[in-house]
Order: structure tokens, then C-alpha cells, then sequence
């Protein structure tokens, strides 16, 4: 059995439910059927003992929205260029738990509209071989990563999230990692360590606008650290330096204040 839409058949303004928890022999979901549409979900929930998708390839834009994108166990055949490439929709729900590290994903413009309307973006023990993209979009809600390692090019630009932890996190050094524009809106509960591994990479890409930024939030991140913890001669030297660093310059963030004592 096959997902394979021939193309004289379209659906415009429709809504579309897919689920599927058995193998399949290819999923084919493209732009050139659906138009506008809002999916309710596309979910690919298979088992341990499944076998292979022979192919998987969904290529969708412009469309009005997706509820909830879910790839679970999923497995394919590498003989055969597999790609999930959205761009330029609503997304709700993305999760992927365990899936195949043959697979290409590109998505571009999510969720574009800064409206307050909580999401989900989940990626958990997941292995990515091929590209991963996410940039231009905006996800009000925690990016979750758990065991995840992306082993090829991997581009964050310009995505918004709430926060993230990258502690468990492995990124290919010889490979193209980008964080330009990166934001975080809440940093003051994403720890040093994640700070600090956006840093390199920034620097690595000699962004040093920026890389300078998280250097900034990795020392907002220290003096939390040191904040809780009590005083002792151990650290006396670190909370004088930090207290310092934040009246001077607020860890870089702030220019006017350097200016400001200087001319006081």
C-alpha cells in the first residue's frame, strides 16, 4: 500500500487527516495536491517491528495549517532520497521521537506570526544524517532536544523559541552549524553550557555581533549560579568581578553604561 496522490487529484481549502501506524510502501504528500489546506494532523506512528518505508517525501507550502506533525519509529529506505520540506504554514505539534537519520528536513517560515499561541516543538533520540533546517519561524514554547545528534549541515537562523537545553545535544564540528539571529525569549532560565555551545558556534562563524551576545548570557547565567551560591573565599573574587562586570556594562548587553562612567 502506498500514499501516492496521482496529479490530476487536488484538494483545495480541505480538510485533511493522515495517520498511519502500519508500513507503507512510499508517503508522497506535495504541493501539487493540496492547496490552502489545513491538516489536522500527519502522523506517521509506526512500530519497533515495522518495516521499511520504501520512500517518504512531503513537500508541502502555502498551506493554511497543520495541527500536528508527528513522525514516531519512523524508517527508510537510504537507497532513495527522502525529504520533509514545509514551508510558509501554521505549524502546532512537532515532534519526532526515534526517526530514521536518512531523512532530509527543511522548514522555512513557520508559524511567522508572533500571536502568543502556545506550540510544541519535540525532537527526542533522534540520530539526523542528512540536513536539518528550522529558521525564519517562531515557536512560542519550549524547543525540546533529547539525545539528539544532527550530523550534517543544521541551520537555527533567525527561529524563536521560549528556551532550550542543548546539554544533550552533539552537533558535527566539520559541518555548517548556524545560529545567526537566534532568539531566545527567556534567558534567564536557559543554562550556561547552551549559552556557551551557541557562543562557539557563532564565533565559528565569525558573527562576532552576536556571539558576543550569548557571551553576555553566559555571564548573566554565572552570576545566577554564583547568586545561590553562599559566600565563601572560594568565590568572593567571582561575585566582586561579576557585580563589577554587570554596573560597568550589564555583561556586554548594554554600551550606554560604559559611556555613562566614563564621562561621570
Amino acid at each position: 500500500m502506498s500514499i501516492d496522490i496521482p496529479w490530476f487529484i487536488s484538494f483545495e481549502e480541505s480538510i485533511i487527516d493522515i495517520y498511519i501506524n502500519k508500513s507503507v510502501d512510499k508517503v508522497i504528500l506535495t504541493y501539487s495536491n493540496f492547496f490552502k489546506c489545513h491538516f489536522k494532523q500527519i502522523s506517521l506512528l509506526l512500530e519497533s517491528n515495522s518495516r521499511l518505508i520504501k520512500y517518504v517525501n512531503i513537500n508541502l507550502s502555502h498551506q493554511r495549517q497543520i495541527d500536528r506533525l508527528q513522525l514516531q519509529l519512523l524508517q527508510v529506505d537510504k537507497k532513495y532520497v527522502n525529504q520533509i520540506h514545509i514551508d510558509n504554514c501554521n505549524i502546532n505539534s512537532l515532534i519526532f521521537i526515534r526517526v530514521d537519520p536518512n531523512i532530509s528536513f527543511m522548514f522555512n517560515n513557520i508559524n511567522i506570526k508572533d500571536d502568543n499561541k502556545k506550540e510544541q516543538l519535540s525532537l527526542r533520540e533522534c540520530t539526523f544524517n542528512k540536513r536539518f533546517i528550522l529558521i525564519n519561524s517562531i515557536f512560542n514554547t519550549s524547543f525540546e532536544l533529547n539525545n539528539v545528534s544532527f550530523n550534517d549541515d543544521t541551520s537555527f537562523k533567525n527561529l524563536q523559541v521560549e528556551k532550550l537545553d542543548l546539554n544533550t545535544v552533539f552537533f558535527n564540528s566539520d559541518k555548517s552549524v548556524e545560529f545567526s539571529e537566534f532568539i531566545i525569549t527567556n534567558n534567564n532560565i536557559v543554562n550556561r553550557s547552551t549559552h556557551r555551545k551557541i557562543k562557539h558556534f557563532l564565533k565559528k562563524e565569525s558573527n562576532k555581533i552576536e556571539a558576543n551576545r550569548f557571551h553576555s548570557y553566559e555571564m548573566m547565567a554565572r552570576k545566577k549560579e554564583l547568586s545561590q551560591e553562599p559566600l565563601s573565599k572560594n568565590n568572593i573574587m567571582d561575585k566582586i568581578v561579576f557585580f563589577s562586570n554587570e554596573q560597568v556594562s550589564a555583561h556586554g548587553l548594554n554600551w550606554s553604561l560604559p559611556l555613562f562612567w566614563i564621562f561621570l
